[in-house]
């Protein structure tokens, strides 16, 4: 399958899912910027050139939702049937966890923009059809985590390209929660916000 990815070809997830796709990558290293509406047209007009599109990094507050939501808006408008996974994340289920910043909100708002493309499939036969894999905590890409709080068990990427094909395999999978099991109680990013139970 042809593929396209929203991060830089860097990007260890995104070097992981080349092991079983055809991958381009669209990102700021190679002039694709989310911000500039002429890039965003241009992504939209390419998307027949690909089977799927992996909607994965934010490049600017709620850069995946606007990204997915103009992404179904023209699949619709112009009669494309097309497939999208997007990298949501595990703070989703915790709002205000951080006060400053809108990484919980976003995160959120991808999962609800998500959900509603994902009935409009199913039930009123629209073209888009949407995908979201909710992950926390990866190795190589939690630094902090890692080095801070080493008892707090990281995702392997591995794991993440498993479920992903998974998903996209059991066509009535739309959306799944993936993380390790945790030690005992622990806080949600990394010290900030509510306090949710761990899992043994």
């Amino acid at each position: 399958m042809k593929a396209r990815i929203t991060c830089d070809k860097d990007h260890a997830l995104g070097k992981l899912y080349e092991q079983v796709f055809d991958i381009s990558y669209y990102s700021r290293s190679n002039s694709f910027n989310i911000n500039d509406q002429n890039n965003v047209q241009q992504f939209l007009k390419e998307t027949t050139d690909f089977d799927l599109t992996i909607n994965l990094t934010r490049g600017q507050p709620f850069g995946q939702v606007n990204l997915l939501m103009s992404l179904d808006r023209y699949c619709n408008e112009n009669n494309i049937n097309h497939r999208v996974l997007s990298i949501g994340s595990y703070v989703g289920t915790a709002l205000m966890n951080h006060l400053d910043v809108s990484y919980d909100i976003e995160k959120m708002s991808l999962k609800l923009a998500h959900r509603e493309m994902a009935y409009k499939y199913m039930f009123f036969h629209s073209k888009l059809d949407s995908y979201l894999i909710n992950v926390n905590y990866l190795e190589h890409l939690s630094e902090d985590i890692e080095l801070y709080h080493p008892h707090i068990n990281t995702l392997k990427l591995q794991k993440v390209l498993d479920n992903s094909l998974y998903m996209l395999e059991k066509e009535h999978i739309k959306e799944m929660y993936v993380q390790y099991k945790q030690p005992g109680n622990f806080r949600i990013n990394d010290g900030y916000g509510v306090v949710l139970p761990g899992v043994y």
